[in-house]
């Protein structure tokens, strides 16, 4: 799915429970910039070590591999107000590792915000 400035992102069963059946292959290319805030306004993935079970990943480009992983990769629970992450490109893709498959967590809600 592509997403743009103030565009919202997230798994299908948002607010439901993830099901790896849906959720597992979720990947959103970002076009726009020059930059923007990408704001996780929810966060409910389990925690794994160094997130390589469940997480959210960000990519510079369009292409997902580990040359173009920007920063960590993020998993547990974000408190309230979230987190912003501030993007300076033009293309970017967030991709959805999910291992768990126990249904007990609520996956994320986010959205593109000009700066």
């Amino acid at each position: 799915m592509i997403i743009r400035i103030g565009g919202k992102f997230g798994p299908p069963e948002f607010p439901g429970f993830l099901t790896t059946e849906t959720s597992e292959s979720c990947r959103w290319v970002y076009y726009g910039g020059p930059a923007a805030y990408l704001r996780l306004m929810y966060f409910d993935l389990p925690e794994s070590e160094n997130c390589e079970t469940d997480s959210l990943r960000l990519y510079q480009g369009i292409t997902v591999n580990e040359r173009a992983l920007i920063g960590a990769p993020i998993c547990g629970h974000l408190g309230a107000g979230g987190r912003a992450i501030y993007m300076n490109t033009t293309y970017f893709t967030i991709q959805l590792k999910l291992g768990t498959r126990d249904g007990s967590f609520r996956g994320f809600h986010g959205v593109m915000e000009p700066i």
